[in-house]
C-alpha cells in the first residue's frame, strides 16, 4: 500500500500556497481549488493530479501557454502540499510528475 497524509487544513494550505506565488489571480481563482480539498488524504500521485486538475480547470479560460507557466512551479506547489513530516511524500509526486513529462516528451 502507497503511503499517504492528510492534506494541509484549507487556511493553513492557503498560506503556504501564497508563500509560493502571491498573484491575486491565484489566490481568487487557483487556491480554492486546491484549499477545498484540505484535510483530504492523499498519495503521491494523487498530489499531482489535484494539481493538475486544478491547473487545468484555472487555465481553461486563459491562454494555453499558462498551463506551462503553471507547471513550471510544480515543484513549489508539491512542497506547499506536503508539508514536514511529508517531505519524502512530496518526492515521490515530484518523481511521478517528471516520469509523467519524460513521456510525453519521448
Amino acid at each position: 500500500m502507497l503511503p499517504s497524509f492528510a492534506l494541509p487544513p484549507a487556511a493553513v494550505m492557503l498560506d503556504r500556497l501564497i508563500a509560493v506565488n502571491d498573484t491575486p489571480h491565484l489566490q481568487e481563482k487557483f487556491y480554492p481549488l486546491l484549499t477545498k480539498r484540505g484535510g483530504e488524504e492523499k498519495v503521491a500521485m494523487g498530489v499531482v493530479m489535484l494539481l493538475q486538475i486544478a491547473i487545468t480547470e484555472y487555465c481553461k479560460e486563459l491562454s494555453p501557454l499558462m498551463v506551462t507557466v503553471m507547471n513550471l512551479q510544480m515543484d513549489e506547489f508539491i512542497d506547499a502540499l506536503c508539508p514536514c513530516p511529508y517531505e519524502e511524500i512530496g518526492q515521490q509526486a515530484k518523481e511521478f510528475y517528471n516520469e509523467v513529462r519524460a513521456g510525453f516528451r519521448a
